[in-house]
């Protein structure tokens, strides 16, 4: 209908607005999935202390716009093990020669990583 690409999202304000006083929850899981397609891309920066995951933090950085990094520590002697849940995970393995002797604490949090992250 001749709309412009700037004004899709206040379109579809409007509809979720008027959801809301036709049928509340549906206007509620409209809101919820308006929230998550417009939110920044959160990006998670995961691994043990020393394997560089500052260094590819900022490497990824330097390339990408409107992200939210967060850094995961996994296996920290005084921190708890990190509910790895961004949008998207990068895992850091420090350099081995010999894949067999992945530390357990990584083979551990890979496991339990969504294979769609």
């Amino acid at each position: 209908m001749g709309e412009t690409p700037g004004a899709a999202p206040e379109l579809w304000q409007r509809l979720a607005a008027e959801l809301d006083r036709l049928d509340a929850d549906a206007g509620r899981t409209l809101h919820a999935a308006l929230a998550r397609r417009t939110a920044p891309l959160r990006i998670q920066v995961a691994g043990r202390a020393g394997t560089g995951r500052g260094s590819v933090r900022r490497s990824l950085d330097t390339v990408l716009g409107d992200v939210v990094f967060e850094d995961a520590i996994v296996d920290a002697p005084d921190g708890p093990e990190p509910v790895l849940g961004g949008d998207v995970v990068v895992y850091v393995l420090p350099t081995r020669l010999d894949p067999v002797s992945v530390h357990p604490a990584d083979r551990a949090a890979l496991a339990g990583l969504d294979a769609g992250r």
